[in-house]
């Protein structure tokens, strides 16, 4: 996978909370969750601190089966599946 350097501006902080919560209004979530280190008040801030974001949803399936929304965050260089039961999350 080839990414382009022009994809990769960097959103402040406040962009991309405002961006997640435009997403959960967008997509119609029942709640939003966060995890990880951003959580954490006394985790060190670096460059490479990622956002992890849970939407609750009431239809997995219709969130799912088309992920487009997800290029609003900019491009993807990792993308993780997880498969519960027979389900695709």
């Amino acid at each position: 996978m080839k990414i382009n350097k022009s994809d990769m501006t960097m959103r402040i902080e406040s962009e991309i909370l405002n961006l997640i919560l435009h997403t959960a209004k967008t997509l119609q979530v029942e709640a939003i969750a966060m995890s990880g280190s951003r959580t954490e008040d006394q985790a060190p801030k670096d460059e490479f601190q990622d956002y992890d974001v849970v939407y609750v949803v009431d239809d997995l399936d219709t969130l799912t089966s088309n992920l487009a929304w997800l290029d609003q965050f900019g491009t993807r260089i990792i993308e993780q599946h997880n498969i519960l039961g027979n389900r695709r999350l």
